[in-house]
Order: C-alpha cells, then sequence, then structure tokens
C-alpha cells in the first residue's frame, strides 16, 4: 500500500495536473494506494505524524511507503513529520518551483518515468539527514511590517520636497525591484527555514504566523525588504532638508538595520538573500548617488530640448 501525499498547488497548479495524468496509470497497474492531498502549510506535517504513528502502533513490522508529489517544502514537511525513519520509505516525484532536491538526486524530469522508478524499486536508498534548528526571535516581526510605512513614508516624503530626490529614489527602488523580478522569473527560488510550530502563543506568534499565510517561502533573493530598506534610509540621508537632522538620521538607521535583523530573525530570508541585496544595493548607489545618472539624464534632456529650440528659430 502506497500513501501518496499531492500538493495540487506546487508550482501554480502544476501538481494536480501531474497528479490526473499518473493516478490512471496507478489504476492501470492495480495499485494499491491512498492519496492525501496537502490544502495548507503544516497539513503534511500532521498528516505524516498521524499516519506513521498509527500504522507502526497496529504493526511494528509494518513499513510505510510515502510518495510525495509536490515541491522542495512538501517533502520538507514530510520529511518533519516522520518519527522512525527506519520504518518509513519515501518516493519523490517533483512538480515544484525550484526542485533542488531532485537536481541533487538526478531524478528525470519525465514524472512518468518517476513513477515507474519508485514502483519497481526493490532496494531502497539510504540517505544521510541533517536537522539545522535556528532560534525565531518573534518580536522582530514589527519592524518587518513597519517596512511598509517605512519604505512609502521616504518616497511620498521626496515625492513632495523635492522631485529631484524623488526621482533618484524611484529609480534607486524600481531598478531593484525590476532585477528581482526577472530573478524570480528565470530562476525561481525559495528556503525552507520557517518553524512549523510556534515556540510561545501570544500575539507576536499570530503577526509570525499570519505573515507566513500571506506570504510564502518562494522568490527571495535578493531581498526587497533589505534592498527597498537600503534605499529608504539612502534617501533620507541624501535629502537636503533633512541634511541637519541627526536625530532622524540615526532613527532610520535603526529601522533599517531592525528590519534587515528581521528578515532573518523571522525566517523569511536566508543570509544569501541579505547579502546579495547588500550587493545590488552597494550597485545602485553608486549608479544613482556617486554618478547622479538621473541628473545627467535630465541635463541630456534639456540640452536636447535647448538645441530644437534654437533649430526652430
Amino acid at each position: 500500500m502506497y500513501h501518496i501525499i499531492v500538493n495540487p498547488a506546487s508550482k501554480s497548479g502544476r501538481g494536480a495536473k501531474i497528479w490526473s495524468m499518473l493516478e490512471p496509470v496507478l489504476h492501470q497497474k492495480k495499485v494499491a494506494y491512498k492519496v492525501f492531498i496537502s490544502r495548507e502549510a503544516g497539513q503534511v506535517i500532521r498528516f505524516v505524524q498521524e499516519l506513521s504513528s498509527s500504522l507502526l502502533e497496529s504493526d511494528p513490522e509494518n513499513t510505510v511507503k510515502l510518495i510525495v508529489l509536490g515541491g522542495d517544502g512538501t517533502l520538507n514537511e514530510t520529511l518533519q513529520g516522520i518519527g522512525d525513519f527506519s520504518r518509513v520509505q519515501i518516493g519523490y516525484i517533483p512538480t515544484g518551483s525550484s526542485n533542488d532536491m531532485a537536481r541533487d538526486l538526478k531524478l528525470p524530469k519525465d514524472p512518468l518515468e518517476v513513477l515507474e522508478r519508485i514502483l519497481s524499486c526493490r532496494e531502497p536508498t539510504f540517505m544521510d539527514l541533517g536537522c539545522l534548528t535556528l532560534s525565531l526571535i518573534q518580536v522582530f516581526v514589527i519592524p518587518y511590517f513597519l517596512w511598509f510605512a517605512y519604505v512609502s513614508a521616504a518616497v511620498l516624503y521626496c515625492f513632495f520636497k523635492n522631485k529631484q530626490e524623488y526621482f533618484n529614489t524611484c529609480v534607486f527602488l524600481f531598478t531593484g525591484m525590476t532585477v528581482f523580478l526577472v530573478i524570480s522569473t528565470l530562476w525561481p527560488n525559495g528556503h525552507h527555514l520557517r518553524p512549523y510550530a510556534m515556540p510561545r502563543d501570544n500575539i507576536l506568534s499570530g503577526l509570525v504566523m499570519h505573515l507566513y499565510r500571506v506570504d510564502t517561502p518562494t522568490n527571495l533573493w535578493p531581498s526587497i525588504h533589505v534592498y527597498n530598506s537600503i534605499g529608504a534610509h539612502l534617501a533620507i540621508v541624501h535629502n537636503q532638508k533633512l541634511a541637519r537632522n541627526k536625530k532622524l538620521h540615526i532613527s532610520s538607521l535603526v529601522l533599517c538595520i531592525s528590519i534587515i535583523l528581521s528578515t532573518v530573525f523571522i525566517k523569511q530570508h536566508s543570509m544569501f538573500d541579505v547579502m546579495t541585496a547588500f550587493i545590488m544595493a552597494g550597485v545602485m548607489y553608486m549608479v544613482v548617488y556617486q554618478a547622479n545618472v538621473v541628473a545627467a539624464y535630465q541635463a541630456y534632456r534639456n540640452g536636447t530640448k535647448r538645441g530644437r529650440r534654437v533649430r526652430q528659430v
């Protein structure tokens, strides 16, 4: 008996399409199976925990055979739910966005071929399993959400006070977000650092869980939270009207650093996401504030317009 875990939402619904293609094959081969459809984060962990414990309690000699049809996140949840790995066998059919595990295992890209390998397997392959434990600091969810007001306030202030500085800020922010969208499209990515259970039950835990529900851990680098926080701080410290307001500069720096730390401490981003955001911010700082490309472009346009007016006269 195979217990098949299906994440139909993996890679924008690809999981459901692949399952509809594989299920007739199982019927044709008269394979005994039960299917579990994952609907939300954490559900697979609970299912595997309940399944493995109930089957192993009823028959200690039993071997639980699981087939995971989903992405790296679904596979990760399956592993978290297993209590006794010596009595569980796992087959993996990758249908996610990044499928890092599938590449490492050199699995075929054809789901039918992967299924055939699983069903014909007589001698399972043993693998080492590592466990990474990182502390979750829930209070950092506060600066994480303050990011929305922080960036918006910096952009709006520049818009109403100095159009030149507003253009600088927009070029800095929009360029970074465009690069992020290109990277996310060409190289879909994600991580699996989030804890399944909160260490405490309070309002901060509720905020973190709400964030986890609305913001999936996919397409994370470079971190836009980090990059735009740096952009907002640069907009404030380079603003001529705020040049002498040292208290505001220090407050902005503290908030910027707090937001950057929050991305790691509440498990939204890895250090790789943070460092790539710093690198991109450093490049754009030289382009926007050192080379001053916005002012150079405006000067070029003004010169072109004057030249046209002279020729017309």
